[in-house]
């Protein structure tokens, strides 16, 4: 990201999907104009009532944030110091529907686990990540993190979550069809807390 931006700042960003998560944002906080907007767009009310806590400045939950802050400031610090602050700072927060999002409207994108888990066909998948891509400017920036091989799992009693099962051939499918220049960086991770969840 640091080599793609050089000296250029985002004015809007999109994070779709969020959650109730701020890594994705503090990755692309440095990278936002002082009076910049990160729009925190997610479609549950309870991620929405958890991510207007945080705008409260609530120092507790903020607290939880400060490990991930730390690994990115020994990356670089001159980058992300205090991108915990900058992120919270400009945060929009708002209900998001990715298959309704405005054509052309972001400078960046960010979208972590999002298009293969709204549900188990791949057609959902290729038609979510279609829509994510049309709202960023052609000039624009996408990030996106994706499991691969992943099945629908269980999340407490009677909460199921839809998940498609892809491969790096469909991410590879479906970013040759519409971007002209992407790149796909297959990441696995060991050691404690590598054990991965059902699915």
């Amino acid at each position: 990201l640091f080599k793609l931006m050089g000296d250029n700042k985002f004015d809007k960003v999109l994070n779709i999907g969020c959650g109730p998560n701020l890594y994705p944002s503090m990755i692309v906080a440095p990278y936002l104009d002082d009076d910049g907007k990160i729009f925190m767009a997610d479609y549950s009310y309870k991620n929405l009532s958890y991510l207007r806590r945080l705008k409260e400045y609530n120092g507790q939950e903020i607290k939880m944030w400060e490990k991930f802050e730390n690994l990115l400031v020994s990356v670089d610090d001159s980058i992300y110091r205090n991108c915990i602050q900058k992120t919270i700072k400009n945060m929009v927060i708002q209900k998001g529907d990715i298959f309704n999002l405005s054509k052309n409207e972001y400078d960046c994108g960010v979208a972590f686990f999002v298009t293969e888990s709204i549900g188990s066909n791949i057609d959902i998948f290729n038609k979510a990540t279609k829509c994510l891509i049309d709202s960023i400017k052609k000039d624009g920036i996408i990030i996106t993190a994706h499991v691969l091989g992943s099945r629908d799992y269980y999340a407490g009693m009677n909460t199921k979550f839809p998940s498609t099962k892809i491969t790096t051939k469909d991410l590879d499918s479906i970013y040759k069809h519409y971007l002209k220049n992407y790149e796909i960086l297959p990441i696995s991770h060991s050691g404690e807390g590598a054990t991965p969840r059902s699915g």
